[in-house]
C-alpha cells in the first residue's frame, strides 16, 4: 500500500488533485485544502494526533475511512464526501462539524463520533446511521435535508434549538405551521429499522418526533404535521393512523385525536394535526390503536356565550371531557385577534370575560379551544 505523509503541504491550486494513496497528516503537521479545490482520495484519510486539516475545499474519498485523531476544521465553503461501494466511515475522537457532508455509498455510513452538519447533508445513496451517543446534529444554519428511501437517516437526528418566533418550521419531517410565539425550537427525531415506540401490547411506525419550545404554555393557530418515509411504516396500517403524544418521562401516550386518517397516497407520508397548543411532547403515530393509553380523548365539548350580545363582560359556560385548560380568542371581521387568554377548565367551568367595553360595537368570532377540541362561535358586541 502507498502511503503519502505530509510534513507541510497546502493545496494551492483549483483543479482537481487525485491522490490514488492514502493521506496520512503527521504530528505537527497541517494540511490546508483551499477553497475552489477538490482532493479525491482513492483509500483511507487520516489526522494523527496532534495534526490539522483545515478545509475549505473538496474532499472525496472514493475509497476508505475518515479518520480524526487530530484537529479537522471546515469551513463553510467545504464539503466531505463519501462516493464508495464499499464500506466507508467516520471516525472522530471529538465532535466534528461538516459543513457539507454527501453520502453516495450504497453501503451506507455509520459514524463512531458525534456529527454537526452546519450547512447541507446530501443524501444521494445509502443510509446514515446515527445513535443515541452519536447522533446527527443540525445547526441552526443547516437545511432541512431532503430524504428519500433509499438515502435516509436511521437513529437520532436533532435539529439544535433555533428562533422560530411566530414563523413556520418544516424539519426533520416535522412541520409547524404559522403562529403565536412560541420561542426557540428543537426536534429531535428517533427513526428504526423497527418500531421506535412499544407501549402496552401495540407499536408505532418507526419514527418519533420529540419538539420542545421556549414557550411550551398554551399557543394559539399551531397546526402539527408529520412525515414519514413508507420504509418507516413498520407494517402499520397506513389507512387508519392515530396520533399519540407522551409527556416526560415518556412511559405513557395519550391519544390526542380518536378519528383515524388515511395517509396512504402519499410517499412520504403525512399526517396533519390542527390546533396543539403544547409543545414538549414526544409525538409517534401508529394504527387501531394499539398503543396503551391513561386517556383517550373523545371531543365532546358544549361551549355556550351569554349574555348574547354583550356590553362590558362575556361569559362562557363550558362543558367538556378533559380537565385541560382552554385557550380563549375574540376575533373582530377583519381577523384581528382583539382578546387572547388562557383560563383554567374543568369538565364545567364558566368563564367571565372582563374588559369588553373597549371593543366597537358589532359581530365577532368567539374561538376556545385547546389539544383536544375546537369550537367557534358568533357573538355580538352591543352599542
Amino acid at each position: 500500500m502507498n502511503y503519502i505523509k505530509f510534513l507541510f503541504l497546502i493545496v494551492f491550486v483549483t483543479c482537481l488533485q487525485v491522490v490514488h494513496a492514502q493521506v496520512t497528516i503527521q504530528p505537527g503537521t497541517t494540511f490546508t485544502v483551499i477553497q475552489g479545490t477538490t482532493l479525491t482520495v482513492a483509500q483511507d484519510m487520516q489526522i494523527q494526533s496532534g495534526a490539522t486539516l483545515n478545509s475549505d475545499g473538496i474532499i472525496a474519498l472514493q475509497a476508505g475511512s475518515f479518520y480524526d485523531s487530530g484537529t479537522a476544521n471546515f469551513t463553510s465553503n467545504s464539503t466531505l464526501a463519501f462516493n464508495g461501494t464499499s464500506t466507508q466511515n467516520i471516525y472522530n475522537n471529538t465532535p466534528l462539524t461538516v459543513a457539507t457532508l454527501v453520502l453516495n455509498n450504497p453501503t451506507g455510513l455509520a459514524p463512531q463520533g458525534s456529527i454537526t452538519i452546519a450547512d447541507s447533508l446530501l443524501l444521494q445513496n445509502g443510509i446514515y446511521t446515527a445513535t443515541a451517543t452519536n447522533p446527527i446534529t443540525f445547526a441552526t444554519t443547516a437545511a432541512n435535508p431532503a430524504e428519500t428511501n433509499n438515502s435516509h437517516i436511521i437513529g437520532s437526528a436533532l435539529m439544535s434549538p433555533r428562533a422560530l418566533g411566530t414563523n413556520p418550521l418544516t424539519f426533520l419531517g416535522c412541520g409547524i405551521s404559522f403562529g403565536a410565539d412560541i420561542g426557540n425550537v428543537s426536534v429531535l427525531r428517533t427513526t428504526g429499522n423497527t418500531a421506535i415506540t412499544n407501549v402496552g401490547p401495540g407499536y408505532s411506525i418507526a419514527a418519533n418526533w420529540l419538539v420542545h419550545s421556549t414557550n411550551d404554555q398554551l399557543t394559539p393557530n399551531r397546526n402539527l404535521s408529520f412525515s414519514w418515509l413508507s420504509a418507516l411504516d413498520n407494517g402499520r396500517d397506513v389507512t387508519a393512523i392515530y396520533p399519540y403524544a407522551s409527556a416526560a418521562p415518556f412511559t405513557t401516550y395519550t391519544l390526542i385525536n380518536d378519528t383515524a386518517t388515511d395517509v396512504s397516497a402519499t410517499d412520504p407520508r403525512v399526517y396533519f394535526r390542527p390546533n396543539i397548543s403544547q409543545f414538549g411532547r414526544l409525538y409517534t403515530l401508529s394504527d387501531n390503536k394499539p398503543l396503551a393509553v391513561t386517556n383517550v380523548v373523545t371531543p365532546v365539548v358544549k361551549v355556550v356565550g351569554f349574555p348574547n350580545p354583550f356590553s362590558s363582560e362575556l361569559n362562557l359556560s363550558i362543558t367538556k371531557n378533559d380537565n385541560q385548560p382552554v385557550q380563549v380568542q375574540v376575533i373582530d371581521m377583519a381577523g384581528h385577534v382583539v382578546v387572547n387568554n388562557t383560563y383554567n377548565a374543568g369538565n364545567n367551568a364558566v368563564i367571565t370575560i372582563g374588559d369588553m367595553a373597549r371593543l366597537a360595537a358589532g359581530n365577532y368570532l368567539l374561538r376556545v379551544y385547546n389539544d383536544n377540541f375546537a369550537q367557534t362561535l358568533k357573538v355580538v358586541k352591543a352599542n
